[in-house]
């Protein structure tokens, strides 16, 4: 089983995207979290099909992934790492919405 931590930033502008300099510094953040066992930045990308016109992308997403949920809850908790994160600057994520959600996957012959 693994544990995920999903986190979606959504612009109200939708041509917005993160910055440069946020994104590596994001991620070097991110990467520093302890019992991090995999972390997943993804930023928007643009394709034309008949089934993508439904709306603009978030400008940032993270899918961090965890070994236990005890090891997600503590990087998570008020005075841990990634709540520090979130209390950073980072400019060009100022005027999103953010979205949270923990999963629950199950690793196949594991």
């Amino acid at each position: 089983m693994q544990f995920s931590y999903l986190v979606t930033f959504t612009h109200p502008d939708p041509d917005a995207r993160i910055s440069a300099s946020d994104l590596e510094t994001m991620t070097t953040r991110i990467d520093a979290t302890p019992d991090l066992r995999h972390a997943r930045p993804y930023t928007p990308q643009h394709a034309d099909y008949y089934y993508t016109n439904g709306g603009s992308s978030p400008i940032f997403a993270l899918q961090l992934d965890f070994d236990t949920f005890a090891a997600l809850e503590v990087s998570i908790a008020a005075d841990e790492h990634l709540q520090s994160i979130a209390r950073s600057d980072f400019s060009s994520l100022a005027a999103c919405a953010i979205k949270q959600q923990v999963g629950a996957v199950a690793i196949p012959g594991a």
